[in-house]
């Protein structure tokens, strides 16, 4: 089981709602995965040997990949308001 189905199993088992209704619980979890995505892409790009502020390259320019991170991190983030 994963650390979010762990998460969800024991809202779940509580009873009760101290964190509010499952729906606000799935609405924090998309935020933190949204917000988890972008912080993703900005590393990305800052070890970008074109983009980025890195003084050393470790790896060709991955901007296409932070692009679709943030790209995912918007959809995710769109749904969980």
């Amino acid at each position: 089981m994963t650390a979010r189905e762990d998460l969800l199993d024991a809202y779940g088992r509580a009873g009760t709602a101290p964190l509010g209704t499952m729906a606000d619980l799935h609405q924090a979890l998309a935020a933190i995965r949204a917000e988890a995505l972008t912080e993703a892409a900005d590393d990305l790009l800052s070890a970008c040997p074109e983009h980025g502020d890195s003084d050393e390259a470790w790896m060709d320019c991955p901007c296409e990949y932070a692009d679709e991170l943030r790209r995912t991190a918007d959809l995710i983030a769109g749904g969980a308001s």
